[in-house]
């Protein structure tokens, strides 16, 4: 990543709110994207997997790194390409108290594509998403998010919807 890229990570506000946690927690999280990539890409929109460590500052603050893992097919061909999109998230919480924890995310990353080992692109990006969290029990939270995925360099316009479960240590319920 460039440092262009870590120097606006370390100066994006994170976005986050509150939970039934109170003050700081740690969330281990997995689920499934869903991606819808720009025409200009040539990949055919594709689910996958995904994983996501997040800690909780003080209310409403938090950070995420996550990492999403597809395999799309290459649009018109029968050539399936590996994608890793790996990303810093900033959470701002849009309350502090409660079992629904609606949120809204800005992050950056880099989204790396191949073919059969090849390495074809690497792009930066930037995101903007908004996503809620509920408690399904008092560790364990379901997650629904729906973001932009902007790639710097040749300006593409991706799409992510997710859906996925959090696990959650340290705090208080």
């Amino acid at each position: 990543m460039k440092s262009s890229l870590l120097k606006l990570a370390i100066a994006a506000t994170a976005f986050a709110g509150a939970s039934t946690t109170n003050a700081s927690d740690f969330e281990v999280g997995f689920g499934v994207p869903y991606y819808s990539f720009d025409n200009k890409v040539g990949l055919e929109d594709e689910d996958g997997v995904n994983l996501n460590l997040g800690y909780r500052f003080d209310k409403p603050f938090g950070v995420e790194l996550s990492g999403s893992y597809l395999e799309p097919d290459v649009s018109d061909t029968d050539v399936t390409a590996y994608v890793k999109d790996f990303r810093l998230d900033g959470l701002w919480y849009l309350n502090n108290e409660g079992n629904v924890l609606p949120y809204t995310v800005l992050g950056v990353g880099l989204l790396d594509t191949s073919i059969k080992g090849l390495d074809l692109e690497e792009e930066e990006t930037v995101s903007f998403g908004l996503g809620v969290k509920t408690h399904l029990a008092s560790r364990l939270r379901a997650r629904l998010e729906g973001r932009w995925l902007h790639g710097l360099d040749n300006h593409t316009n991706n799409s992510i919807i997710s859906l996925g479960l959090g696990f959650v240590f340290g705090g208080e319920t």
